[in-house]
């Protein structure tokens, strides 16, 4: 594991971050919608060492796939680990505020 692991960001998760991204930028301004963007993928980045460290996400959470969260501001990165692959794989990315029982059985 020195390379850390590889990072997936799913279609489903790439559009979520264009849609908060176009949010900001309508809401606020394109400087702090391109410091969102920034954000969230250096985040997302962070990934690659120790992914473990961070909290599960219960409510979503299955027998077979174990989700779990990483926070920017008040952004959720919702991720599972592929131990035999090393591998993250980010599945959604949402505001705080979002309802997570909305999302059983979507991310999968």
């Amino acid at each position: 594991m020195a390379n850390g692991y590889q990072i997936i960001v799913t279609p489903r998760a790439e559009q979520k971050l264009e849609d908060i991204v176009f949010y900001v930028k309508e809401n606020a301004s394109e400087q702090t919608a391109e410091k969102v963007r920034k954000g969230i993928l250096e985040t997302i980045k962070s990934l690659a060492k120790m992914p473990t460290a961070h909290p599960l996400v219960p409510e979503i959470s299955t027998e077979q796939v174990v989700f779990r969260r990483i926070m920017k501001w008040s952004y959720r990165i919702i991720y599972t680990i592929k131990e035999n692959e090393l591998t993250v794989v980010v599945v959604e990315i949402n505001h705080e505020k979002e309802d997570l029982e909305k999302l059983k059985g979507v991310i999968l």
